[in-house]
Order: structure tokens, then sequence, then C-alpha cells
């Protein structure tokens, strides 16, 4: 009776294929977001020259030391 699978063989493919779905959803979640912290990394780059600017314009206009 060889090639016929035992109910163990069978759950331990299931196992395997239900551990590699896991593996590529958590995959694209971590993929995910990576890109989200580079976008806001991107963002955040950008903005710091403004606020910069706006802290010295804020000093002279006002005068504050």
């Amino acid at each position: 009776m060889t090639g016929l699978m035992t109910d163990h063989d069978v759950q331990e493919k299931v196992r395997r294929i239900v551990a590699r779905i896991a593996l590529r959803k958590s995959r694209a979640l971590v993929q995910d977001w990576h890109a989200e912290e580079y976008a806001n990394a991107r963002l955040a780059k950008r903005l710091i020259p403004g606020f910069l600017l706006a802290a010295i314009t804020t000093v002279l206009v006002f005068n504050i030391y």
C-alpha cells in the first residue's frame, strides 16, 4: 500500500502550506510597513528646512532671544 497518504501526512502537508501562506502575508506586511516608513522619512526631510526657516523668521521678526 505504498503511495497512500496517512492522516498524519496530510496534516503535515496542510501545515506546511498554511505556514508558507502566513509567511508570505507577513512578508508583504513588513514590506508595506517599510515602504511607509521610508515615505515618512522622505516627508520629514522635506519639512525640516521649512520648519527651520519658520523658526528663524519668527525669532528675527519678534526679536525673541
